[in-house]
């Protein structure tokens, strides 16, 4: 009878599960589509363990433990259907996953870093002091907590307590800045940039020390549960409590480091999908190691072992889904550089332990050396079959995974096992072997650290489009008054205007041209390899926050939605900004980047600065505040005033950044630091500028009033037209289909970067259509 029902539930659950897939990818809000995949989840894992659990309930009434296992999938099995049930249900509202912990720590330095900006011609010392020292304080013990983490290194926690008191120090720099009479606007734009840099290398440690956490846990994110199943098997009572111990800190290091990594995250889609990934591991592990104990005591129960096998296999895929959905969250690149720092420190320390003749040591080391190059391969390998473009930058990465994976692990392996043996039989051990083979594989693991950051040296995009809008003729719409009076001081002042103003094709112009290329030829050249490593560094993360605003930007229609014209012109500023830190771009000078207004010709040559960021920041606020103001005590309202916070906070950090780098061109040593600020202010201002626009489109299409015009509209971007007869491919694309690269890499995806540069529809529209 058990067998007929599970036959008839499980087709029914196959029909359910795809009927979920297809709705999952027609449905449009977000949060139905997250209830759809956690219910496919659900029905997939936990199906079979109530099956399991069923038959142990027959076979042996006597334990409780196992009839705790079958309410256990029972009750999830059922919530799950209910909350479907309840979607079509009017009465009755589905319960949305609610995250713990996503963005917590980010938003409290974001909190702090607000608090410290401030009018000087209104501020009062104490009410200020006041508000900024209750926000450090309420800082401190979250960044302490992370730091004093049992599993946080040496190096790190000191590193964490001196930026801490660097902190409290800038902090103190900038309140005297702020009390000084007069104002001096240098100095406290300096203490301000000061503060700021503080704060971010804060960050940059405490995500490289949750990185660190999180690979720890996950290198080797299967080697307890398989150790559990093998003390079933061979075991006694004491290797099972210790397997067990051991099994149960292992499940709460993998929940405590996912969750350290969502506190420093914004990306609420993927902390959703950890959270789920923890909530099942926390559940499973007390019934995994139940069942683990019932088939020690009772080896010989098919039952009992098919419990325990799909009890294992449930757990191993709740940590599948949380290795996935971390890799979304973690940056590769933060990988990388933890992960080299990791090897050469496990080399340091077998090497250390062979001198000493420590077996257990060399053993311990020599093992973690080889699961850490493998994570890697497996990481990078999983970041490559995602790269639908640029071919030639795949195959130079998975040259380098492939001499790593065969040649230089497999090698090390071998020495490594020789030389165990050697040491096991008190024979003689040749140490420059192993210390060959271990630092051959730390090479190789750095040179495909190197290798996946050449994506950085890739042409620039905004070449292209800067070409393409000067050949079109597109002028700056966004401070269009200011145009306008440029136009009439250049019909009041034709001689004043042609003397700043060179022609395109003068002789002076190349001359100017010439002078700012090698400038800046020689800002980027001047580097070393390892202060353009570091800058390639912070680079990777405003790339990788760029393609996010590809995805969740370049899809809406323009043409009637301001919102998205300023989004879009905002990116492609900092994306010219950020170029020029790398020598590439538009920009051929530092004067460029820095100043705000030199002259009123400057900005339609230009089309950037930190002065116009600002401009197009509080346009934007003005737009997202109306609709905010539409759906008054809600917690759309709530979200969409705390991102626009971010954005202004960002947008004058980028201002103050700019101010601050005009000693660039004389202080060799700042060169790095600046771009590096530059850099990480840019990518900050890029997420909080994604993440209005979701939740403005949230607000706007959530609360809607009835007889009134909406604030902006929301359309998907039409397709391309396409030709009726098709042209002739390109001679590369044709081989890569011949090759076979096209069922295995072809992506549909939108051009986002010529979308990014149509503005042609803005050139039609007068300032006043616009909103300015």
């Amino acid at each position: 009878i058990l067998e007929a029902e599970w036959d008839a539930f499980e087709k029914r659950s196959a029909q359910l599960v795809e009927l979920l897939g297809k709705g999952s990818s027609d449905v449009l809000h977000a949060d139905l589509r997250e209830l759809y995949d956690k219910t496919r989840y659900i029905l997939n894992t936990n199906g079979r363990l109530l099956l399991a659990t069923s038959r142990v309930c027959l076979h042996h009434p006597e334990h409780m433990a196992a009839q705790h296992a079958r309410d256990f999938a029972s009750k999830s099995l059922s919530d799950a259907l209910d909350q479907i049930r309840n979607v079509f249900d009017e009465n009755k509202q589905p319960a949305t996953l609610k995250l713990k912990v996503s963005g917590k720590l980010l938003d409290e330095i974001e909190e702090f870093e607000n608090s410290t900006l401030i009018d000087v011609d209104h501020f009062d010392d104490k009410r200020a002091r006041t508000q900024m020292e209750r926000h450090l304080k309420g800082l401190l013990p979250s960044i302490y907590r992370l730091a004093d983490a049992p599993q946080t290194r040496s190096t790190h926690q000191k590193a964490v307590y001196t930026h801490c008191k660097q902190l409290q120090l800038s902090l103190g720099n900038l309140l005297g800045e702020y009390n000084r009479q007069p104002p001096d606007q240098p100095a406290l734009s300096s203490a301000m940039q000061y503060l700021l840099n503080t704060t971010g290398d804060l960050k940059q440690l405490l995500i490289r020390i949750a990185v660190d956490h999180v690979t720890q846990t996950l290198i080797d994110k299967h080697g307890p549960l398989m150790a559990l199943g093998d003390a079933t098997k061979f075991g006694n009572d004491r290797r099972m409590d210790t397997t067990c111990q051991q099994f149960q800190a292992h499940c709460s290091c993998m929940v405590a480091a996912a969750y350290e990594v969502c506190s420093l995250t914004s990306n609420e889609e993927v902390c959703k999908s950890v959270q789920l990934a923890c909530s099942q591991l926390e559940q499973l592990c007390p019934h995994v190691i139940s069942a683990a104990y019932l088939l020690f005591k009772y080896p010989h129960s098919r039952s009992l072992e098919l419990n325990f096998e799909a009890f294992q296999s449930a757990y191993q895929r709740a940590t599948q889904l949380l290795f996935f959905s971390l890799g979304e969250l973690t940056s590769v690149h933060d990988m990388l550089n933890v992960m080299d720092e990791q090897m050469i420190g496990d080399l340091q320390r077998a090497v250390r332990a062979l001198s000493e003749n420590n077996e257990n040591e060399v053993q311990q080391a020599a093992v973690s050396m080889q699961h850490r190059s493998s994570h890697v391969c497996d990481v990078v390998e999983r970041k490559m079959d995602t790269q639908v473009d640029n071919l030639e930058y795949v195959d130079h990465v998975m040259e380098k995974v492939t001499l790593l994976r065969n040649e230089y692990t497999p090698t090390f392996t071998e020495v490594s096992r020789d030389t165990l043996s050697r040491l096991a039989a008190h024979q003689t051990v040749d140490e420059a072997r192993f210390r060959r083979a271990g630092s051959n594989l730390c090479t190789a693991v750095h040179d495909v650290r190197m290798a996946v950051l050449t994506e950085t040296d890739l042409p620039s995009e905004l070449e292209v489009l800067s070409v393409r809008r000067r050949n079109s003729q597109v002028d700056d719409n966004v401070a269009g008054n200011q145009l306008q009076d440029d136009k009439q001081a250049k019909a009041t002042s034709p001689d004043k205007s042609s003397a700043n103003q060179l022609h395109v094709d003068s002789p002076d112009h190349w001359v100017a041209q010439e002078n700012h290329q090698s400038e800046r030829t020689e800002l980027y050249a001047m580097l070393s390899r390892p202060e353009k490593e570091s800058m390639a560094q912070e680079m990777v993360g405003f790339l990788e926050e760029k393609k996010r605003f590809m995805r969740e930007v370049v899809k809406w229609d323009d043409s009637a939605n301001e919102i998205i014209v300023l989004a879009k012109k905002m990116c492609v500023i900092m994306m010219e900004m950020t170029d020029f830190t790398r020598g590439k771009g538009p920009l051929n000078s530092t004067m460029e980047v820095i100043q705000v207004s030199v002259s009123p010709f400057f900005r339609p040559f230009a089309f950037q600065s930190a002065q116009h960021i600002s401009e197009l920041g509080q346009r934007l606020d003005q737009l997202c505040r109306h609709i905010a103001d539409l759906c008054p005590n809600s917690a759309s309202r709530r979200d969409l005033l705390a991102y626009l916070q971010r954005v202004t906070l960002h947008c004058h950090q980028l201002n103050i950044t700019g101010r601050v780098k005009a000693g660039v061109q004389a202080a060799r040593s700042e060169v790095v630091e600046n771009a590096t600020a530059l850099i990480q202010a840019a990518r900050n201002l890029m997420t909080a500028v994604v993440l209005t626009v979701k939740e403005s489109y949230i607000a706007s299409t959530k609360f809607r009033v009835h007889n009134r015009e909406p604030v902006v509209k929301w359309q998907m971007h039409a397709p391309a037209k396409k030709p009726l007869i098709p042209s002739e491919g390109h001679p590369l694309q044709d081989a890569y289909e011949l090759g076979g690269w096209t069922d295995s890499r072809e992506v549909n995806q939108p051009d986002a970067l010529g979308e990014l540069s149509q503005f042609d529809h803005m050139s039609a529209r007068g300032p006043s259509e616009v909103g300015f």
